[in-house]
C-alpha cells in the first residue's frame, strides 16, 4: 500500500511539474514607444520608449499570463522592452508553443473604466497592444539549452493616449448649472 501511495504522489508531482511552462518576461526585437500623447503632456514625446512607469501584460486568449514593468537602461533611459524574471506558469505545458500578445499600459489606464474611454484628450491614460507572436515555453530542470525559456520576440508597437468621457450625470449637472446662470443673468 505504501508503494502505491508513493507512486501516486510521484505521478501527481510529475504531472504538476509538466503543466508549468517557463516564461521569460523579457522582450527582444521591437520596442514599445508612444504613438500619441495626451493633450498638454510634457513628460513624454511621440516616439519616446516606455520606461519603468509602464506595465507589460502578456496575454493568452484574452487572459493575462503574467506581467512585468518596462525596463530602464544602465544609464536610466527608458528602453521600451521588458526585462524581468523567468516564471513557471500554471496551465502552460512545458515546451509547448503558444500565441501571445503583449499589452502595454500605465497604472492610470488600468484603474479606469474601459467603457468610458475615448482616444486623445488630456487625461494621460495610455494603452497599446502588440501583434500576436509565437512563444515556446521553457522546461524546468532540463539540461538541454533548447529547453530554456527564451526572450519574447515582439514587433515594434505604440501606445496611444486616452481620456475618460464624463458620465451623463456630470454632463446633466453642468447643463443645469449653466442654465441657472443664464436664467439669473436675464433677471439682472
Amino acid at each position: 500500500m505504501k508503494k502505491l501511495i508513493i507512486v501516486a504522489l510521484a505521478l501527481a508531482t510529475a504531472s504538476t511539474l509538466s503543466a508549468q511552462g517557463l516564461v521569460k518576461f523579457a522582450t527582444t526585437g521591437g520596442r514599445v514607444s508612444f504613438a500619441t500623447i495626451a493633450d498638454g503632456e510634457t513628460a513624454y514625446k511621440v516616439g519616446d520608449f516606455l520606461g519603468s512607469d509602464f506595465i507589460g501584460a502578456v496575454m493568452l486568449d484574452g487572459k493575462e499570463v503574467g506581467r512585468a514593468n518596462f525596463a530602464l537602461s544602465g544609464g536610466g533611459a527608458p528602453t521600451g522592452r521588458l526585462n524581468s524574471d523567468t516564471l513557471a506558469i500554471d496551465g502552460l505545458a512545458a515546451g509547448g508553443s503558444f500565441t501571445f500578445t503583449l499589452e502595454a499600459f500605465n497604472a492610470a489606464y488600468e484603474a479606469a473604466d474601459k467603457s468610458l474611454l475615448i482616444p486623445g484628450g488630456p487625461d494621460g491614460l495610455y494603452f497599446g497592444k502588440s501583434a500576436a507572436f509565437d512563444y515556446k515555453t521553457g522546461v524546468a530542470g532540463s539540461v538541454d539549452p533548447n529547453d530554456a525559456a527564451q526572450l519574447m520576440n515582439v514587433a515594434n508597437f505604440g501606445v496611444d493616449a486616452y481620456s475618460v468621457i464624463p458620465e451623463p450625470t456630470t454632463i446633466a449637472l453642468g447643463v443645469l448649472g449653466l442654465s441657472s446662470l443664464l436664467l439669473f443673468r436675464r433677471r439682472d
